[in-house]
Order: C-alpha cells, then structure tokens, then sequence
C-alpha cells in the first residue's frame, strides 16, 4: 500500500494492533535482573467475534513493560481490558534445544476498567481513549 505524502508517494508501514477482551489469568509482573531492572508483565487475553452466528475465540499473548507493566498487574482475571500496541514475532531454543516461536502483542497502553454503553461501544471510565 502506498500513500500520497505532499508529492511523492511513499509506502506505508505500519504495526499496531488494538485488541478488547478479557483476561484468562492474573497478569504476572516480574522484574529483570539483566544490566537494569525493568518490569516486566504478561498476561493471557481472550477476544471473540462472531462467525456464521457462533462465537470464535482468540487466545493473544500480552507483554508489557515499565509503567504499563505496572498498569497491566492491577487487573484481575476475568476483567475486561484494551490494549494498544504492536506485533512482535520471536524465537528461543527450549531446554530440548528445539526452536519455538512465540507471537504476542507488546502492549503501547493499556485500558482497564472499560464499560460499554447501550450501543455496545467501549470506554474507559477514567481516561480518554486515543481514537
């Protein structure tokens, strides 16, 4: 895809994913002991949409960092949050020395406490949310 920038047209690259769903399990937030100590969170987040009238479920893999880290560790399993972030694709070896491969959304920022309105739009109670 290529967009009109003034008058050239340059390609457009982007990577950002926005999911809304639920968490399969309390965020884990732990710190790294490597050169600086960062938080680190991870957590299992369940989306859904309906396909020919049944509902399809999607289990992401959530990483975050920091202070969205620490955001993310407030919520519960169960609790119903957006995240806004990107795509990350990576590999390692196991203790079999076997390579697996692990997609996840590395998580920008993070809405909890989300309610929906009478139309089924989300929204955060606490902050305004970037679109």
């Amino acid at each position: 895809m290529s967009v009109l920038y003034g008058t050239k047209q340059r390609k457009l690259k982007m990577n950002l994913v926005i999911l809304s769903g639920n968490l399969g399990r309390d965020p884990i937030l732990k710190e790294t002991t490597n050169f600086k100590a960062y938080k680190l969170c991870t957590a299992s987040l369940c989306t859904s949409q309906k396909i020919n009238n049944k509902d399809v479920k999607q289990w992401n893999n959530v990483i975050a960092w920091g202070k969205v880290a620490e955001k993310l560790a407030l919520a519960k399993k169960g609790d119903q949050v957006l995240v806004q972030g990107k795509l990350q694709n990576r590999n390692y070896l196991d203790k079999d020395n076997k390579k697996v491969y692990v997609t996840e959304v590395v998580a920008l920022s993070i809405y909890l406490g989300l309610k929906q309105d009478g139309e089924g739009h989300v929204f955060d109670l606490d902050e305004k949310l970037p679109f």
